[in-house]
């Protein structure tokens, strides 16, 4: 959950349940047949060293920060080297596995520290206290400290390919076992100096510090403790783990974030600078009036996203007292607004076939003339409404970078002729029904006239979901209680307000363009 916050909703946490429940059993189950096995630390520690090794933690926590920013900071060059990358050969994602595979494969050849797995491996930093004796064919005598080195840079590399490769081969995993090698390093040297040092404890604690800043994770120091079983070292982990990702917040951010920037894939960023959490929401709202009074006729709604250039069948409009107080007193899904105009036209359609409608087709027929069909004409102008309420909501606007930046990009509707006709037809007896216009009746405007501008909107109808208790906050309010919300329920906006009084609203689009205005991470 920790780990996604940012990019998936929290929202989902019974799916993250469903599949770890499923998960816990299928490993009980292979695990009891004997085919895998669980890291394990096998050494005790020593409780009476905790306030001794206490400023090593510290200093190890800051020197992992700073090693893995520094690797962050390679990595994003390397993607942007790879995305630069000429021919289609050299682009190619079978070819680049195939070279990323075989370049890591030499490279890793000489290493005995590359022959065992990452589960090995931290089990063997983990557990004994002289490596050359305890895994002889990883570590060879008087040279652990040179392979341990050579390692860490070598894995640093192929950690970078692992990462940009179609290929599912996580981060998490391997920045535990990148960090249990910078841990154990530092441990070796430590005990070359103090011979009481326990090395394992310090590559626990540098697994946890690493993995903890390419993952931005806190809640991986648990996942060490539960792992190695090690619950008296979990001062030191933590401490490790909260220096290291202090460090890398004043440099870069998560892998995970560094990719999708670079891939320009939108997500909710972290407020990255203290200067951002003392700004107001007034700051950055978009001053918008737009809304729909509560006593509007099906009329003025239909308008109203008729002239939107703007449509998102996710948007929320804000329905208000009235145009002139803009109270607002709830809001509507777009899409559920237009589906129950499409189910009044639709009734329409069918009242009209069964002879139900005969009063108002006489008074359209009377005032249309007669070279026209009354009935024909009410189902044909209810069915091309229809049609084009279905192709506004087909076709959407969309999110596209542009100028540096994410923006909305109106949709493409298909039928443009019939719904700038029927936007004409619409306006006009808007306008006609305010006493602002005058002009010759059509078809169309007629059966807008005599039906959508006479029917208001039964906001109990189960169609709407009319929402009642909108999302509004004030124009003083933080920058960073708005970014709470959007983290923690998934909307897409709030409203701004003063005194219930419409002033703007704040979308998740506004957050994303932070990363190219207000915060800058590369």
């Amino acid at each position: 959950m920790e780990l996604c916050s940012t990019v998936f909703l929290v929202s989902t946490f019974w799916k993250l349940f469903v599949t770890g429940t499923l998960v816990k059993i299928l490993f009980d189950y292979v695990a009891h047949l004997g085919w895998i096995s669980l890291v394990s630390s096998n050494f005790i520690y020593d409780v009476s060293q905790t306030w001794t090794n206490y400023p090593h933690f510290v200093m190890l926590g800051i020197l992992n920060g700073w090693i893995a920013s520094f690797w962050l900071y390679c990595f994003s060059n390397f993607l942007q080297w790879k995305k630069q990358l000429p021919g289609k050969l050299l682009t190619n994602r079978y070819f680049y596995c195939f070279i990323a595979t075989t370049i890591i494969a030499i490279l890793s050849w000489p290493l005995g520290t590359s022959r065992k797995g990452s589960k090995g491996i931290e089990t063997s930093l983990f557990s004994w206290d002289d490596l050359a004796v305890g895994d002889p064919k990883m570590f060879t005598v008087n040279r652990v400290w040179l392979q341990m080195l050579a390692t860490v840079v070598f894995r640093s590399f192929a950690i970078m390919c692992m990462a940009t490769m179609p290929i599912p081969s996580g981060i998490t995993g391997t920045s535990v076992c990148q960090g249990a090698f910078i841990g154990r390093f530092y441990g070796e040297i430590l005990r070359f100096y103090t011979p009481t040092v326990q090395p394992q404890a310090f590559a626990i604690v540098g697994g946890a510090a690493f993995g903890g800043v390419l993952t931005r994770c806190t809640s991986i120091t648990i996942l060490l403790i539960e792992m190695t079983g090690q619950v008296d070292l979990s001062l030191g982990v933590m401490t490790g783990n909260m220096f290291a990702y202090a460090v890398a917040n004043c440099f870069t951010m998560s892998a995970f974030n560094t990719g999708m920037t670079l891939g320009k894939m939108p997500y909710l960023p972290f407020m990255f600078y203290s200067s951002l959490y003392k700004r107001r929401v007034k700051d950055f709202m978009e001053n918008t009036t737009d809304s729909i009074p509560e006593k509007s006729s099906l009329a003025e709604i239909t308008n109203f996203y008729f002239t939107q250039e703007i449509f998102t069948n996710d948007d929320f409009i804000p329905v208000v007292e009235d145009a002139e107080s803009l109270k607002m007193v709830g809001s509507v899904r777009s899409w559920n607004m237009l589906e129950y105009v499409k189910q009044v036209c639709r009734a329409i359609v069918e009242e009209t076939k069964a002879g139900n409608c005969e009063d108002l087709l006489q008074e359209f027929a009377a005032k249309v003339g007669d070279n026209i069909n009354p009935k024909q004409s009410f189902c044909d102008v209810s069915e091309k409404l229809m049609a084009c309420i279905e192709d506004i909501r087909r076709n959407e606007s969309n999110l596209d970078f542009a100028n540096g930046g994410l923006n909305n990009i109106a949709g493409q509707v298909a039928h443009q002729a019939d719904k700038d006709e029927m936007g004409e037809a619409l306006n006009y007896v808007v306008a006609k029904s305010r006493g602002e216009v005058e002009g010759q009746d059509t078809a169309t405007t007629l059966f807008l006239e005599l039906v959508l501008c006479r029917m208001s909107t039964d906001w109990e109808n189960p169609i709407i979901r009319y929402n009642t208790y909108p999302i509004v906050v004030d124009e003083t309010t933080k920058l960073v209680k708005v970014h709470f919300l959007f983290q923690m329920l998934g909307i897409g906006q709030v409203f701004v307000g003063e005194r219930g009084k419409l002033q703007g609203k704040l979308t998740i689009t506004n957050f994303l363009n932070l990363r190219y205005t207000e915060q800058t991470y590369l």
